[in-house]
C-alpha cells in the first residue's frame, strides 16, 4: 500500500501475555528465581495471602514482588524488569506473527493494530522482543 493510501478499516487484535505468547507467567522466568524461590512456592505465598486478607490477587503478588526483591537486594528498577523481558520465550511462531499479519491486513488496505492486555508487569512486555 502506499503511503497515501488510507486504509479501509483498522481491526484491533489484543493478546493476553502470559500462557497466551508465551508458556507461564512473565515473573517465572527470571524475577521469582532471582528473589530464591521457586514458581510453586511464589504463587502459593501470593495467593494464600490474598485469602488471609481478602485482598485482589494481582495486587497482593506485586506486593509479595517488592518485599521478595527487598529481601534479596533485587533491583525493583524498569531497567531490571526490562532486562527480564529480554530473555522470556515466546510459543513457536509469535515473534513472527505480528510482521506477518502486518503485511497481511496491509495488502488488504487493513490497519493492524495490536495490544496486550495482561495482568503482568508493562515494564517486562517492553524489554520482550515483540
Amino acid at each position: 500500500m502506499k503511503e497515501h493510501e488510507a486504509y479501509k478499516f483498522s481491526i484491533a487484535l489484543i493478546y493476553d501475555f502470559d500462557g497466551t505468547l508465551s508458556a507461564g507467567n512473565m515473573q517465572e522466568y527470571n524475577f521469582i528465581p532471582a528473589v530464591g524461590k521457586s514458581n510453586m512456592e511464589f504463587w502459593s505465598e501470593a495467593n494464600r495471602l490474598a485469602e488471609e486478607q481478602d485482598a485482589d490477587q494481582i495486587l497482593t503478588y506485586m506486593a509479595l514482588m517488592i518485599r521478595a526483591a527487598q529481601a534479596k537486594g533485587v533491583s525493583l528498577r524498569r531497567e531490571a524488569f526490562q532486562e527480564s523481558g529480554r530473555n522470556i520465550p515466546f510459543y513457536d511462531g509469535v515473534e513472527e506473527w505480528f510482521d506477518r499479519i502486518n503485511r497481511y491486513g496491509e495488502e488488504r488496505g487493513i490497519k493492524i493494530l495490536h495490544y496486550i492486555n495482561s495482568s503482568g508487569l508493562k515494564e517486562i512486555i517492553e524489554g520482550t522482543s515483540i
